[in-house]
């Protein structure tokens, strides 16, 4: 979220959001049974979009630091 949250203030929200679907892309492979999720990821195209799909992840996956 964090990371996001920098890119777009430097970037703003489309921009923002846009850069950040690459990096979240790298985040999270690792996951399992993760492919749905992923998709709905990447897809997002607002702040407020990503932050469900994240808050999701953080539902099923617990606090990933």
């Amino acid at each position: 979220l964090r990371h996001m949250e920098i890119s777009i203030k430097n970037k703003g929200e489309r921009g923002g959001v846009l850069t950040m679907r690459r990096h979240f892309a790298r985040y999270f492979r690792s996951l399992p049974d993760f492919r749905d999720i992923r998709i709905k990821l990447l897809t997002t195209s607002t702040e407020k979009e990503a932050v469900s799909v994240l808050e999701m992840i953080r539902q099923k996956y617990g606090d990933l630091k």
